[in-house]
């Protein structure tokens, strides 16, 4: 796990690799589900899907978010693409969102408490949609 680039960002938010609580906390399958993906990075930002580009992947770097034209990697997705301000004003809280930082995304995403799981859950799936209509 920890020499996959996958992999070592998985023991960030489950380093015991015990069964998340989130499982059983959040009861909407479609915001477990969009958790799920985002933290498994089993989701469609450019920095997986720039991984499967077929013949070759697209250079990492090169991996951008269609609107802001940057990296497009979880941490972009999660506090500073533009088109989610709307929903990230409404779900995440301040704390995480002032002066954001890889200490607080790891908190946030790799958190078990049950209300805080739900409110991300919420906006990854929002955020989901709306990147739908974009691209």
């Amino acid at each position: 796990m920890e020499e996959s680039s996958k992999g070592s960002k998985y023991l960030y938010f489950n380093p015991n690799l015990t069964s998340p609580s989130y499982l059983n906390d959040i009861n909407v399958a479609k915001y477990r589900h969009a958790l799920i993906t985002f933290r498994l990075s089993n989701h469609r930002l450019a920095v997986e899907t720039g991984r499967w580009h077929k013949p070759h992947p697209i250079p990492y770097s090169d991996r951008k978010c269609p609107k802001c034209n940057i990296l497009e990697d979880e941490f972009h997705f999660l506090f500073e693409c533009q088109m989610y301000n709307e929903l990230r004003n409404k779900y995440i809280p301040k704390f995480y969102v002032s002066s954001p930082s890889m200490e607080k995304f790891i908190q946030l995403a790799s958190s078990n408490d049950k209300q805080l799981c739900l409110r991300v859950s919420s906006f990854i799936y929002k955020a989901y949609e709306i990147r739908k209509t974009v691209i």
